[in-house]
This record gives C-alpha cells, sequence and structure tokens, in this order.
C-alpha cells in the first residue's frame, strides 16, 4: 500500500511538471518586430520548500535559423506567479498575450528593446536601441554629426505614445525630445545640435503645430520666430487712424497645407502627410476694433474664421452697447442691447440649433451669456 501511495505522489509530480511544460509554448508574437528572435521561458517548478517558482525570460536559444517561408516565433505566454495570464474570446477559445516585463534581443544575442507589457499592449517606460540604417528618420540632414546608432526612451499607454519620446546618439548626446497624447504630438518638440545648442523648438496640440515655432543656427543665433495656429502659419494684422490711433488689431490664418505627422517611434519611421489645403486667409483669435478718440468699438473672437464665445460692442463714450454669444458663427443664447444712457432696449433669444455641440454650447453660454462689467475690458 505504501509503495501505491509512493507511486501516486511520483506521478502526480511528473504529471504537474508535464502541465507546466505543455503550457510553454511557440506562437507569433502581437506587435513584435519581423526581426525579434525567438526566445525561451525558463521554469524552475519547486523550490527547496516546495512552493512553485516564478518563471523568467532566459536567453535565446541555439537553434536552426527557420527558412524566409517559416514564420518567425517568439513566445507570449507569459506567467503571473504561478497562474498564466490567458483571456478568453467571446467563443470561450483562449488567446495569450504577453504581460509583465519583456526584454527583446535581436539575432546576435543584443538588447533591442525593454520595458512592460500590461494585458498585450506595451505600457510605461520603454527602452528602444535602434541598429544601423533601421528606420527611415535618422537618415535626414538634421541627425549629421551624431553618432550612430541612436536609442530612445518612451513613454506609452496602451501602445501609444503618451508622454515623452526622447532620442540619443551612441555617445548619449540628446537629438530631440518630443512630447505625446494619445498617440498624438502634444506638447513640446525640442532638437538640438550634436554640441547641445538648440537647433528647433515646436509647440503642438492635438497633432497639429499650435502656438510658436522657433529655429536657431549652429552659432546660436535665432534665425525664425513663427506663430502657428490648427497647423497654419498666423499673423497679426494691425490699422490706424488718421490720427495714428490704433483702428483694428487682430490675426489671420494664412493658406496653406495643414500637415500632420505620423510617427512610429518603435520602427524610426517618421511621416508627413497632408491633411488639408486652406486657399483662404481667415481671421483667428482675438479681434479689437477702436473709435477714432481710442475708445473700444468691439471684441471678440474667431476660430478658422468663424465667430466664437463672447463678444461685445461700446458706444463711443465708452458705454456697453450691446453683447452675445456665438457658436460657430451663428448668434445662440440671450442678445441684449442698451443705448447711450446705459437704459436697455431690447433682449432677444436666439436657439439652441446646434446638434450633437448643444451639451457643449450650454456650458459655453452658462459661462459666458451674463459677463460683469469688469470682464469686458
Amino acid at each position: 500500500m505504501h509503495a501505491f501511495h509512493d507511486f501516486a505522489a511520483r506521478f502526480r509530480g511528473w504529471l504537474c511538471v508535464a502541465c507546466l511544460q505543455a503550457l510553454v509554448f511557440l506562437a507569433p508574437a502581437s506587435g513584435a518586430s519581423p526581426d525579434d528572435p525567438p526566445v525561451r521561458l525558463k521554469i524552475s517548478t519547486n523550490d527547496t520548500a516546495g512552493r512553485p517558482l516564478a518563471p523568467s525570460i532566459g536567453t535565446k536559444t541555439p537553434q536552426s535559423k527557420p527558412s524566409p517561408e517559416s514564420p518567425r516565433l517568439s513566445l507570449v505566454e507569459v506567467y503571473s506567479q504561478k497562474h498564466p495570464r490567458v483571456r478568453f474570446d467571446e467563443l470561450g477559445q483562449r488567446q495569450e498575450f504577453r504581460h509583465g516585463s519583456w526584454t527583446i534581443y535581436d539575432r546576435q544575442g543584443k538588447t533591442l528593446a525593454q520595458g512592460r507589457y500590461v494585458d498585450g499592449k506595451k505600457n510605461g517606460q520603454w527602452t528602444r536601441w535602434y541598429r544601423l540604417g533601421e528606420g527611415n528618420f535618422f537618415d535626414h540632414a538634421e541627425f549629421d554629426g551624431f553618432q550612430q546608432p541612436f536609442w530612445a526612451r518612451a513613454t506609452l499607454r496602451d501602445g501609444e505614445l503618451d508622454g515623452v519620446w526622447s532620442v540619443f546618439d551612441a555617445e548619449d548626446r540628446r537629438v530631440f525630445q518630443w512630447e505625446f497624447r494619445h498617440g498624438e504630438q502634444h506638447g513640446l518638440s525640442r532638437w538640438w545640435y550634436p554640441d547641445g545648442k538648440k537647433r528647433r523648438f515646436a509647440e503642438y496640440a492635438e497633432g497639429k503645430l499650435e502656438g510658436s515655432l522657433r529655429e536657431w543656427n549652429p552659432q546660436g543665433e535665432q534665425t525664425k520666430h513663427q506663430r502657428l495656429s490648427l497647423g497654419r502659419p498666423i499673423v497679426k494684422d494691425v490699422q490706424w487712424h488718421e490720427n495714428q490711433k490704433p483702428s483694428i488689431q487682430g490675426w489671420f490664418l494664412l493658406p496653406g497645407e495643414v500637415v500632420e505627422t505620423d510617427c512610429d517611434w518603435w520602427s524610426a519611421m517618421v511621416r508627413m502627410k497632408v491633411v488639408a489645403k486652406e486657399l483662404t486667409r481667415d481671421p483667428h483669435g482675438v479681434w479689437t476694433w477702436w473709435f477714432p478718440n481710442g475708445q473700444k468699438m468691439s471684441r471678440g473672437e474667431y476660430r478658422n474664421g468663424q465667430q466664437i464665445g463672447h463678444w461685445a460692442w461700446w458706444h463711443s463714450q465708452g458705454q456697453k452697447r450691446a453683447e452675445g454669444v456665438f457658436h460657430d458663427g451663428s448668434p445662440v443664447g440671450v442678445w441684449r442691447t442698451w443705448d447711450a444712457a446705459g437704459q436697455l432696449v431690447a433682449s432677444e433669444k436666439f436657439p439652441f440649433d446646434f446638434d450633437s455641440s448643444e451639451s457643449s454650447g450650454r456650458t459655453v453660454l452658462a459661462r459666458h451669456s451674463e459677463p460683469s462689467d469688469s470682464a469686458v475690458k
């Protein structure tokens, strides 16, 4: 009987090992580089106390070189503590995905990337080492004087750039640093010369140039300072009365192409694409008008040629004349008019006739429909 129990205990141990080995299998890794080598999960089944040990990724194992027709395989089954990380689809079929810390090697055993996966998507800070000739981005003249190969640090959320993508050369000199949000350039993008001097600073919002664009020559002299909005150059327009007092002041969006940048940080591929061609010169930003005596006549804001937000008008002696709110060029909410003596002479309510934006429009009206006199300057 004792012999039978000993045999049963050994059999259960063999069965557990066999099950663990059966769970370690090779499958195509989603999002892996075509040159990612096969890797193997090393498993230690028990420690001295009999507890299962957490597995770890080992180095590349020697094996025959696959033919061009055969799929490249890498491990996608990753364990968390003693249980495999798995998910099931609608049909109840098992799906494996990457989870936890990962290191990726090239075929010579050199490290290509390090970072963490969360439920199959890259998250947090990743480090990527680019090989000579990899990607099309580093062929540009901006990289002359830097030492290849380059390497990068990038912050990601759910597989998208969400934070800073910084690139350095082989001597750890800063090449550029771009800020992203939800996969689009958003914030400040900065470039440097090999000696560390500033080369170009540009501000972005939701993938388009928005703010200032400044450039410097190698001697440190600023050679360009341009304002942009919605990806288009914006210029100031000022007109004067005959008495040399200002008459009109505002901004125009110039005609041109609106370009967005598609960044593949992993492969160092950057593509410029034209998303719109604007042929008109459109008012944009805050505009102000004055009477010849210097008193403000009107003030309001345009966005890409359309009136938006709160607008106000005054009589020539400074009394408020009218005020109201625009939404995409149309008056909305309550508009009021006063005479020169300050008496209210009209109050008209315009309908909410902007479909899906109604909720946001109500927010605008709640904020702007009745501004105080101190808010109108």
